[in-house]
């Protein structure tokens, strides 16, 4: 991946090229510095943009989620609250933590905007990058059908890895993105 200071001498670069002393920019060499400038601005866009993912903090199957997110999220981009918490209560999501059906809760911080159920997973798919955002592909499939499977395994995530009885330390790395 390209550091932030990289990406913007690129783009510089490539926007003043056709100016240059005796250079004829030719309309393929144009849209080629579009493509460079547009994928520069989505990499700055997504290195500012953050989001919080609220979670069944009673959940094994979620907490163990929350760890996997933390390991493939290099860019730390993700913190994480538990519906439970002091957060979720503020902003009206501990609802969201019921027993049965209940589900994750994924805030764009850079917009405000809430994603629920398989709307949450594919925006987190978008959000962690690389390849994971291939999944994003399934936005395709009608959201009916995405949210049936989702609150199927909702409804079943206690009896994929039980329930968190006891308060396990989460990793130092969790711990550093997680909030109140």
């Amino acid at each position: 991946m390209f550091s932030e200071r990289e990406l913007k001498r690129t783009a510089t670069a490539e926007i003043f090229r056709p100016f240059a002393v005796g250079a004829e920019p030719s309309r393929s060499r144009l849209s080629g510095q579009l493509f460079v400038l547009a994928r520069a601005a989505e990499a700055l866009t997504l290195r500012i943009m953050s989001w919080v993912l609220f979670f069944d903090g009673n959940c094994a199957f979620c907490s163990d989620s929350v760890r996997r997110v933390v390991r493939l999220d290099q860019q730390g981009r993700v913190s994480f609250a538990p519906l439970q918490g002091e957060l979720a209560a503020k902003m009206g999501f501990s609802h969201h933590a019921a027993e049965q059906g209940g589900t994750m809760v994924l805030l764009r911080e850079s917009d405000g905007k809430v994603f629920t159920h398989s709307d949450g997973w594919i925006e987190l798919a978008s959000a962690l990058g690389g390849w994971w955002r291939f999944l994003t592909i399934t936005r395709f499939i009608p959201k009916p059908l995405r949210d049936m499977v989702y609150r199927c395994v909702a409804r079943n995530r206690y009896h994929f890895m039980g329930r968190a009885d006891t308060c396990s330390l989460p990793d130092p790395e969790v711990l550093k993105r997680l909030r109140p």
